[in-house]
């Protein structure tokens, strides 16, 4: 469960943090083409084919789609380094507040029983 949670925060951040970083090179675009394209550099890239079919100059499509993809390398980054932090973190508490177990040990085989002698009388 908390792995899920953890995957689901994680890709919020990344998600906020690439529309917020890409916000400034979306400006060229519309409003409504710049909401979808903030939501995800794949999104980015859809609106831009269509926005170059649509007659924006390629040079424009570059500059928009170069800056788009530094800020989701940016906010790759930024989410690699919470998870890594969060990952140490998880690391120290274990090492030190779990409690130190000694497996148990096999107890020593039984001697086998002595041979019994029978004497023939």
């Amino acid at each position: 469960v908390f792995g899920a949670l953890g995957v689901a925060v994680i890709g919020t951040i990344l998600a906020t943090k690439y529309a917020a970083l890409a916000a400034a090179s979306l400006a060229p675009l519309p409003p409504a083409a710049k909401a979808t394209a903030s939501q995800s550099v794949v999104l980015t890239k859809v609106v831009l084919d269509h926005a170059v079919a649509a007659g924006m100059p390629a040079s424009v499509r570059s500059s928009i789609e170069d800056a788009a993809y530094q800020a989701f390398l940016t906010a790759s980054h930024y989410t690699t380094f919470i998870s890594a932090t969060v990952v140490l973190i998880a690391a120290i508490v274990v090492g030190t507040l779990l409690p130190k177990i000694t497996p148990p040990t096999k107890a020593a085989p039984a001697p086998a029983p002595a041979a019994a002698v029978v004497e023939a009388s």
